[in-house]
C-alpha cells in the first residue's frame, strides 16, 4: 500500500511525468482496494497501512479527497488548504457541504455514476464553497474505489481553476483560445510558435541535440462518433480528449486546438528521440481511453504525424506543413500510429 500510494509524489523527468491526474486518481484507488482488504482480514495491519496513507497525503502535492459513502474519509494537506478548512473539520463529514448547492452535488454523483460503469471513473468542472463562503471553481478527477459500480468509496483529484475561468471571462481570453476546449486556437498557436523559435534564434544553439517538436493530431474516425451518437456527442469527445491530451504532455509541453478534430503539441527543448516516446505514450493512453455518452461507449485512436524545427527555421508554414503531412501519412497506413517526417522529406512509421 505504501508503495503504491507514494508512487503520486514521484518524479523523475522520464516520459511517465506526463501521466494525467487519472493515473494518480487510479493508483490511489487501487490503495484502498487493497486497504479494504486488510481490514477485512487483518484489522491492526489495515490501521497501519491507513495511518501510512495518511502520513502520504500529508506530503501530497496536489489536493486529494478520499469519499466513502458521500462522506469525507481522507484528504490530503493540499486539499484542505485549497478549501480553506482543516481536515479535523472535513473528515467524517457530508462531502455535500463542500458544493456550492445540492444540484452542483447531485449532478456530479449523476456523471459519476455514469463514468464509472463506461470506464470506472468521471473529469470535469464544478463549483465548490470554501469555508469562507467564496466560490472555488475546481476541475474534478474521480476513481471508484473497492465497489465500483456502487460508488461506495471514491478517490478525487483536485485542481484549482478559479483563476483560469475568471481569465476566460475576458474578451482578450475568447480572442486567443477555442471557446469549445479552451486550448489555444491556431491564431494564437501560431504565434505563440513565432516567439517561441525567436527567442531560440536570440539564445543560439545552446544544445544542438535539443530543439522543438511539433506533433500534429488527428482523432480517427471523429465524424463516425457525429454520426452514431449526435455532435452534442461529438463536441463532448472533444472537451474530454483535449483535457486528457493536456494533462498527458502539460510537463513537457503545451497544447493547441487547430480546427475540427486536429490538434497541436509542442515540444520545447526536446530531442526528437523523446519526443517519438512521448508521441507513442500518448497514443496508447488514448487507445486505452473509452469514452461515455448517453449509455454508449466508444473507443479512440489518434494518428500522429511528428516534425522538428529545423535550427535555420524562419518559416514556420513549412513546418506545420510537414507535421500535418506526417500525420496524413499515419492515417493513411492505417491510423493509431506515430509518424516521423522532415521538413520537405518523407515520412517514417515509429
Amino acid at each position: 500500500l505504501h508503495r503504491r500510494a507514494q508512487g503520486i509524489l514521484l518524479s523523475d523527468n522520464s516520459v511517465e511525468d506526463a501521466t494525467s491526474a487519472f493515473a494518480e486518481s487510479e493508483l490511489l484507488a487501487d490503495a484502498l482496494d487493497h486497504l479494504e482488504a486488510q481490514q477485512q482480514h487483518h484489522g491492526h495491519q489495515a490501521e497501519f497501512s491507513r495511518l501510512q496513507l495518511q502520513g502520504i497525503l500529508e506530503q501530497a502535492p496536489i489536493g486529494i479527497v478520499i469519499t466513502r459513502n458521500d462522506m469525507l474519509e481522507l484528504l490530503s494537506q493540499q486539499a484542505s488548504l485549497m478549501l480553506g478548512y482543516s481536515r479535523a473539520e472535513l473528515e467524517g463529514r457530508s462531502v455535500r457541504q463542500l458544493f456550492a448547492d445540492e444540484a452542483h452535488f447531485d449532478e456530479l454523483a449523476r456523471q459519476m455514476r455514469e463514468g464509472a460503469a463506461a470506464r470506472g471513473g468521471y473529469e470535469g468542472e464544478f463549483e465548490l464553497r470554501r469555508k469562507d463562503g467564496s466560490q472555488l471553481w475546481a476541475r474534478v478527477v474521480g476513481r471508484m474505489a473497492i465497489d465500483r459500480k456502487s460508488a461506495m468509496a471514491a478517490v478525487w483529484v483536485l485542481e484549482d481553476i478559479t483563476t483560469a475561468r475568471d481569465e476566460r471571462r475576458k474578451p482578450m481570453w475568447a480572442n486567443s483560445h477555442d471557446l469549445l476546449t479552451n486550448l489555444p486556437n491556431r491564431t494564437a498557436f501560431q504565434e505563440r510558435i513565432r516567439s517561441l523559435l525567436a527567442h531560440k534564434a536570440e539564445r543560439g544553439a545552446d544544445n544542438p541535440d535539443s530543439g522543438i517538436v511539433l506533433l500534429h493530431l488527428d482523432v480517427d474516425h471523429f465524424t463516425l462518433v457525429n454520426d452514431r451518437l449526435g455532435h452534442e456527442a461529438g463536441d463532448m469527445l472533444l472537451r474530454q480528449f483535449a483535457s486528457l491530451l493536456d494533462e498527458l504532455v502539460r510537463h513537457v509541453g503545451w497544447v493547441a486546438r487547430l480546427g475540427g478534430d486536429e490538434f497541436a503539441v509542442v515540444l520545447p527543448n526536446c530531442t526528437a528521440e523523446r519526443a517519438e516516446l512521448i508521441a507513442e505514450h500518448v497514443r496508447a493512453s488514448i487507445e486505452e481511453w473509452e469514452f461515455a455518452y448517453d449509455g454508449q461507449t466508444s473507443m479512440t485512436t489518434v494518428s500522429i504525424g511528428i516534425v522538428v524545427a529545423p535550427c535555420d527555421l524562419e518559416d514556420v508554414t513549412p513546418w506545420l506543413r510537414a507535421a500535418d503531412m506526417a500525420c496524413y501519412y499515419a492515417k493513411r497506413a492505417g491510423r493509431n500510429r506515430v509518424m516521423v517526417r522532415e521538413v520537405a522529406d518523407k515520412a517514417t512509421t515509429v
